[in-house]
């Protein structure tokens, strides 16, 4: 926030009025906290605190631990078990797929092509996909 104070010159001549003119009368400061709970810590902050090993959620726990690949040249997602090593899907996919990537609420997996026009739902519980 930016704040004036004052936007004239003083009257000549005014030795109060040069010094006042001459001094901020409003010092800058941090803004206010909310409350006790909000206002800001001192030190680093550490963005990944609510990222570390083992705090999934109850909904990426259920997800099965597997691989999803996009195939451009294809135009198929493969599933592979990481176990294993081995393909246990390939599912068609519209033109040229490039990424798979979580719903904000980790409930489904999306499979985003270029030049498809169109994206494929996949549920992390199976690895099977759903309706384009």
């Amino acid at each position: 926030m930016l704040l004036l104070s004052a936007c004239t010159a003083p009257a000549s001549g005014d030795a109060s009025a040069t010094t006042a003119a001459s001094s901020p009368a409003v010092t800058p400061s941090a803004p206010a906290a909310v409350s006790a709970t909000s206002a800001p810590k001192s030190g680093p902050v550490n963005v990944y605190a609510g990222a570390g090993a083992g705090m999934l959620s109850e909904t990426a726990k259920a997800a099965k631990s597997l691989v999803y690949v996009p195939n451009t040249i294809a135009n198929t997602v493969q599933v592979i078990d990481p176990k294993t090593f081995k393909v246990i899907g390939t599912y068609p996919t519209g033109r040229e797929p490039q990424h798979v990537v979580p719903s904000w609420d980790l409930k489904t997996l999306w499979v985003n092509d270029d030049l498809g026009n169109d994206m494929v739902p996949i549920d992390p519980r199976t690895g099977r996909p759903g309706k384009r």
